[in-house]
């Protein structure tokens, strides 16, 4: 008897509404959960390597530098 009235049908609704977004957000958050700890793994693997191969090069334009001021000053 309490289903057919329309209290009840307006609630079936909005909980109904409710979930669908609850869904959303729920799958929403495991996409950005799961790309954070990917940018994370990544930049914890492959950070080092990047480093290296930035120093290496800092230090050869560094050195070239370097010798082309003193060729330009002799």
């Amino acid at each position: 008897m309490f289903r057919n009235t329309v209290l009840y049908r307006r609630f079936w609704y909005i909980k109904r509404q409710n979930a669908r977004k609850i869904s959303v957000l729920i799958k929403l958050s495991a996409i950005i959960i799961i790309f954070a700890s990917i940018v994370s793994y990544s930049r914890k693997m492959i950070y080092p390597y990047i480093m290296e191969y930035a120093l290496g090069s800092f230090n050869d334009l560094a050195f070239s530098a370097v010798n082309d001021a003193v060729n330009d000053l002799f």
